[in-house]
């Protein structure tokens, strides 16, 4: 019987081996060594050992995801407003480096399989976007799939937003639309604060890029 190999600190394509986790059982009755890996893009997944050896797994599926574009640039819409819609449609559910992840891929919202992995798919489910419309989901809570998609323009992504959940704030329920567009903030900054948990005066706090230009402006 060949001796243990511990891989822990070996690096195979994108994985890094953190420690062993423990050893399954395949539908053939043999055992399975699986390991803890940490891939370059932060997210930590358990990876069969033997695949990574034999290099069938190099990443914890990110780097599928980026063929997986990659791929699909041979369909000569490369660049097109719709396809960076659904470049960044996959980026906010899938990269937990997107700024959205927080508020999408981390709150559990998907693409479907239909989309995810075919742009031309995609196109021809949502058609061309119409000028100043962007991509939006009927439901909020629901995932990226034909029945729950559509182009719209901002006043009906708006009405949209504001049966997002509503939070306490100053004696009020609001919800995080509502309150970044009393206090002239982004969106997106109020909303990821408040599925971090934020609460009260924090929610509208000045973001550090507003606080450097106010500064300039008195400096200047």
């Amino acid at each position: 019987m060949p001796a243990f190999l511990d891989l822990t600190g070996q690096t195979f394509g994108l994985l890094t081996v953190v420690q062993r986790s423990p050893t399954t059982i395949n539908a053939k009755g043999k055992p399975v060594v699986l390991w803890e890996c940490r891939c370059v893009c932060g997210k930590t997944s358990t990876v069969h050992g033997q695949n990574m050896k034999s290099g069938r797994q190099v990443s914890c599926g990110c780097h599928k995801l980026k063929r997986t574009i990659e791929r699909n640039t041979t369909h000569g819409d490369y660049g097109s407003v719709e396809y960076r819609a659904w470049q960044n449609m996959l980026s906010r559910c899938y990269n937990p480096k997107s700024g959205f992840y927080s508020i999408y891929g981390k709150r559990g919202i998907k693409v479907c399989d239909r989309w995810r992995h075919d742009y031309a798919a995609f196109l021809s489910d949502m058609g061309r976007k119409p000028k100043y419309f962007t991509l939006d989901r009927i439901d909020t809570n629901g995932d990226y799939e034909p029945s729950n998609c559509r182009w719209t323009d901002g006043s009906t992504q708006a009405r949209n937003r504001r049966l997002s959940p509503r939070l306490y704030f100053r004696g009020e329920f609001v919800s995080p639309y509502d309150l970044a567009d009393r206090y002239r903030l982004p969106y997106s900054l109020v909303y990821q604060r408040y599925y971090r948990g934020v609460q009260g005066d924090a929610l509208i706090a000045p973001s550090r890029e507003s606080r450097s230009q106010s500064e300039s402006k008195k400096q200047g």
